[in-house]
């Protein structure tokens, strides 16, 4: 979770080619693949195609892992989806709006909806307003990790040191300071 969370993702890479042959086809490995891929820009066509595959897989199938998919999915630069991918993963992170997203079991985290949600906005003051709630949420769930994560992401989108140094103060005294 480590190197999701501190966007080292091609670390994991090696790791993934070494899985079981029944694990790549998992909705959330093939996931997991792209993002990794979208990380080697010797790789950029290859995770676009993934990243877009993935995206309608989990929307036609509207499996239990979807939501967890998109979310992981909404974290990857916008110049590797298109428009229509952007837009699927909308689709299925917009209903989940105001909730946590714990992709099983509760082993792990994704953070709020609407910090997925403003990852995929083009229109600033939608992805502020995004970004504030999912500070609002992440705090009311007691969620400091992702509460230091959509401060930061909201004080580059606002450009306020405030919400910059509120990040510092939630993170400070704990690994979440490598965060920012």
């Amino acid at each position: 979770m480590l190197q999701w969370v501190t966007g080292q993702h091609g670390a994991l890479l090696h790791q993934f080619d070494s899985a079981a042959p029944d694990v790549h086809n998992n909705l959330l490995a093939r996931t997991a693949f792209a993002v990794i891929l979208a990380e080697h820009p010797q790789h950029e066509t290859q995770a676009t195609t993934l990243i877009a595959d993935v995206a309608a897989q989990a929307y036609e199938t509207r499996s239990p892992l979807s939501l967890g998919a998109a979310a992981i999915l909404a974290s990857v630069s916008p110049d590797q989806r298109s428009t229509e991918t952007t837009e699927t993963l909308r689709q299925i992170i917009e209903p989940f709006r105001g909730s946590a997203i714990v992709p099983g079991a509760a082993l792990s985290h994704l953070g709020p909806a609407s910090l997925s949600l403003a990852r995929l906005m083009t229109d600033g003051a939608a992805r502020e307003e995004l970004l504030r709630q999912a500070v609002a949420e992440a705090d009311q769930w007691n969620l400091r990790l992702w509460s230091v994560i959509s401060l930061r992401d909201l004080a580059v989108a606002t450009n306020d040191e405030s919400f910059a140094e509120a990040a510092r103060i939630r993170a400070a005294g704990s690994q979440l300071e490598m965060l920012l």
